[in-house]
């Protein structure tokens, strides 16, 4: 159910983004190729170990599936990926309004309530071991880090040969949860981007001296 819904949500998306470009009627034939391709990669995907990451994977598939569509169909492909980060950010938009307002019950510092958050994240849900591998780092008095060696989105979208897409619209939710969290996400490394690791550098954004905003996503 959740998959289906998942998939009903990026039609709609997919739809506003493309309408400008493709006709209704051919539209219906890239949500019906690439429903087939969801189901196709659902199917065929190895069962995660945790409930997050099978969680975090149904999340992405649709992605995966919608993107191999609309580039099938004559979309340029890095306008293709741009396209699904839009919709997942339109996707996330309302969750991460909502994370926001329960964050303020962390603490009052914006770094504080970051680092307990992902905390718990990474610890619980939905970024726990053994799905994703990592390591806490120092990060200095205002701000946390750590690096994932291992992530079951870039090995997915390896296997998928999307590793541009990985980088481009689901990296990009980081930034997305920085905005929303009010910290900053200094990022040089990542394992779509071939790098041994994915280099999580969290820090507080100083109100006199802001740094620029989480706007890109490497």
């Amino acid at each position: 159910m959740l998959s289906w819904l998942l998939r009903q949500c990026f039609v709609k998306l997919c739809r506003a983004e493309l309408s400008a470009r493709i006709e209704a009627q051919q539209f219906r034939r890239l949500a019906m190729q690439a429903a087939r391709r969801h189901r196709e990669l659902l199917s065929s995907l190895p069962r995660e170990q945790t409930f997050g990451a099978r969680l975090v994977i149904k999340f992405v598939a649709p992605g995966i599936a919608f993107f191999h569509a609309i580039e099938a169909a004559g979309v340029d492909r890095a306008e293709a990926v741009h396209i699904i980060a839009r919709s997942n950010q339109r996707l996330l938009k309302p969750l991460l309004c909502v994370a926001a307002l329960f964050a303020y019950l962390l603490g009052r510092r914006a770094i504080s309530r970051s680092r307990r958050i992902w905390a718990g994240l990474n610890k619980f849900f939905p970024f726990a071991p053994p799905a994703w591998k990592r390591v806490d780092v120092a990060a200095g008095p205002d701000g946390f880090g750590f690096d994932y060696s291992s992530c079951p989105i870039a090995a997915t979208c390896r296997e998928q040969k999307a590793l541009d897409l990985c980088s481009g619209a689901f990296c990009a939710a980081d930034y997305w949860i920085g905005d929303a969290l009010k910290v900053h996400l200094e990022r040089t490394e990542t394992l779509a981007l071939g790098h041994a690791r994915c280099r999580f550098r969290w820090q507080a954004i100083d109100p006199g001296n802001p740094r620029p905003g989480n706007a890109g996503s490497q």
